[in-house]
């Protein structure tokens, strides 16, 4: 969960001088740390996670938009070699809830992992499991019983389980939808 100084600066619309100084003291107050070549990450997933709850609903999906905007900025401006990252704007524009993006960069991300044969075994978290099927395919699957179950996908669901899935191996963020059920 690293991030750029560069790109929050422009996703925020801090001057440089402004970031590094909300950098640093964000460095002495131990939330983030500094990483490799620009980025910063949290010093623990808590604090990250609890920073993001405590944001506003609608200012999160702010910031998410923003922070596409900029990446898309800097990779067009880089010609596309920043290809790398269609997986966090997948990311970004679905918590932006800016679908028509999102989907295109899921698409991509998607290519980019079935041509670089990402997931090879089955992949597995308390909340989500990723299978790979002999013909190409990714089963994405959850397993959750309540009480009044009702057989019917919802978008809730959907965002949750691609959400896990998205967090468990980022690389598929920009596969093909190519069926969804429940029961």
């Amino acid at each position: 969960r690293e991030f750029s100084a560069e790109v929050l600066a422009q996703a925020c619309g801090l001057s440089e001088e402004s970031l590094q100084d909300a950098l640093k003291e964000l460095v002495s107050r131990q939330v983030v740390e500094p990483s490799l070549l620009g980025y910063y990450r949290f010093v623990h997933d808590k604090l990250r996670e609890g920073t993001y709850q405590g944001t506003p609903a609608e200012r999160r999906r702010t910031l998410h938009a923003q922070a596409g905007a900029a990446l898309e900025q800097r990779l067009t401006a880089s010609g596309g070699a920043g290809s790398f990252e269609y997986g966090t704007l997948a990311h970004h524009w679905t918590h932006a809830e800016q679908w028509a993006r999102a989907i295109g960069y899921l698409e991509k991300a998607g290519d980019q992992a079935l041509r670089s044969s990402a997931i090879r075994h089955v992949l597995h978290s308390s909340r989500i499991y990723l299978v790979p099927r002999n013909d190409g395919r990714l089963l994405v699957g959850a397993t959750i019983e309540y009480a009044g179950f009702a057989k019917a996908n919802t978008a809730q669901g959907i965002h949750a389980m691609l959400d896990a899935a998205f967090e468990l191996a980022p690389e598929i963020c920009g596969a093909e939808i190519v069926e969804m059920w429940s029961g």
